[in-house]
């Protein structure tokens, strides 16, 4: 009876050392699968920053080109109005000349009438 009690108790014994290195097994996956998760969502984390990064950049370089071409269209359009105003300035420059030719004419025409 004794024997069996003791062999009773050391199965017992035997089983909870089992049951104790398989919960600590497992325990050790979770915490393997838990690292490796971590580490992976770190990864994602760091490659989200990353192309954030390139975004900001490439958003800053986009601006400074639409000013550019902002400064340069307004440039254009201040040119433009001057060369308007020019001709504008030299078509009634003409008109005064060929008023003047004209008037220079009649009066010749007169003088010799």
């Amino acid at each position: 009876e004794t024997a069996r009690l003791q062999e009773l108790s050391e199965q017992r014994r035997q089983k909870e050392v089992a049951e104790r290195r398989a919960s600590e097994l497992s325990r050790g996956e979770e915490v393997e699968k838990f690292r490796e998760e971590q580490n992976r969502l770190e990864g994602m984390e760091q490659e989200l920053a990353r192309r954030s990064t390139a975004l900001e950049a490439q958003e800053f370089a986009l601006k400074q080109s639409q000013e550019k071409q902002s400064q340069e269209q307004q440039r254009l359009q201040a040119a433009e109005m001057e060369i308007q105003q020019k001709v504008a300035e030299l078509r009634q420059r003409e008109e005064e000349l060929h008023n003047t030719k004209d008037g220079e004419r009649q009066a010749l025409a007169r003088r010799a009438s």
